[in-house]
């Protein structure tokens, strides 16, 4: 065989012993040989050498892709939030991005309600058009030329009261006010809160109901101060009137001598204010003040019996109120005085003019006027 005759080295001797054209011809069979083998050997380890190339899948026959750039991550909103919710609009806010942006603004709520569409420059944008007690979700999405970015969504409820649209208040007379105010009807019964006051924060809290399909109702405030301003609150709206002012007090032949305000002396005391100066009608803000009254009355047969009230009021209106009852004066006195800190009804950093009223058992029993500057 070729094979046997190339390779067997055991007959190597036999090739020896043949005659020198006989080996010659072997050794070129030889030379033949190797020249071929070479070659093939070389490409078998060529192509080991490729096979075992890092980063080549032979399972998928090809080479693996080459990875491109990524793209810029799109633009995200933040910040979405919510304010001034009523019944019916609302006020929506947002992070502004880095950049060159538009937002546009779509919402959504219940029974197929939708709305919106503009597209803004700022960061806030004001919805109108709502229901009242209904659910509505707002999207926001950032927006410039190279595409639309990643939205912001956010969901609320509208609130179920019914909006409000004016408040009137009337006085009936110097301890009542009526007041009334139309809304939008909802459909529904509604409960109604009244904050009302005469002082600088509304204290003063009244409740009632209207049945659905209304959209006017009423109510008295009672119990009120005479000759005062009340601020009244229903929903979001506003309205104000002033109580009138109390009968003249009329019993026991009692009158009010004089009301007079002074520097408040050393001792602090009122009683004595009178023994050392003059009264005076107006004092620099801040100062130190003491008011005193002087009341004359008849002799009657029983103790007198009473409730004393001092009011203050600003030219504002807001009212100020000290009480001093109930008081005894007895049987047989035709005289008798009263007095207070001024500081005590109101702050005297403020400069205006005071009006002090004193009232004995609700009834107006006389003034005094006071200057701040």
């Amino acid at each position: 065989m070729w094979h046997s005759r190339l390779f067997d080295y055991h007959h190597t001797d036999d090739i020896k012993d043949r005659p020198r054209d006989q080996r010659a011809g072997a050794g070129s069979r030889l030379a033949i040989g190797a020249a071929v083998i070479l070659p093939l050997l070389c490409a078998v380890l060529l192509l080991l050498a490729i096979h075992n190339a890092p980063g080549r899948d032979w399972t998928k026959g090809a080479d693996p892709p080459t990875a491109e750039p990524a793209e810029p991550a799109a633009a995200e909103l933040t910040g979405l939030t919510v304010s001034q919710l009523t019944a019916r609009s609302c006020t929506l806010s947002w992070d502004r991005l880095g950049g060159s942006f538009s937002y546009e603004i779509f919402w959504s709520g219940d029974g197929g309600l939708a709305g919106g569409g503009d597209t803004v420059k700022g960061t806030s944008y004001a919805v109108a058009g709502l229901r009242p007690g209904s659910s509505y979700t707002f999207t926001v999405t950032p927006l410039r030329e190279e595409g639309r970015g990643v939205p912001a969504r956010l969901s609320c409820v509208t609130p179920e009261v019914a909006e409000v649209l004016g408040v009137r208040a009337e006085a009936l007379d110097d301890s009542r006010l009526k007041v009334t105010w139309d809304y939008l009807d909802t459909g529904q019964e509604i409960d109604w809160d009244i904050y009302y006051g005469h002082e600088r924060d509304i204290g003063e809290t009244a409740r009632c109901s209207t049945k659905a399909g209304q959209g006017h109702a009423a109510i008295v405030l009672e119990n009120l101060y005479p000759h005062t301003s009340y601020t009244v609150r229903i929903g979001d709206e506003y309205g104000q009137a002033t109580t009138r002012q109390a009968p003249l007090f009329n019993k026991w032949g009692m009158g009010l001598a004089y009301f007079s305000f002074f520097d408040r002396p050393q001792d602090g005391s009122w009683e004595t204010a009178d023994q050392y100066q003059e009264a005076r009608s107006s004092f620099p803000a801040g100062s130190a003040i003491v008011a005193k009254y002087g009341v004359y009355c008849g002799y009657t047969a029983t103790d007198k019996n009473f409730e004393l009230l001092v009011m203050a009021r600003l030219e504002d209106g807001y009212s100020y109120v000290k009480s001093e009852g109930p008081l005894v004066i007895n049987n047989d006195l035709t005289w008798w005085t009263g007095g207070f800190y001024a500081g005590e009804l109101g702050s005297f950093q403020q400069a205006g003019t005071y009006l002090y009223d004193i009232y004995i058992d609700r009834r107006y029993f006389g003034s005094a006027t006071l200057t701040i500057y």
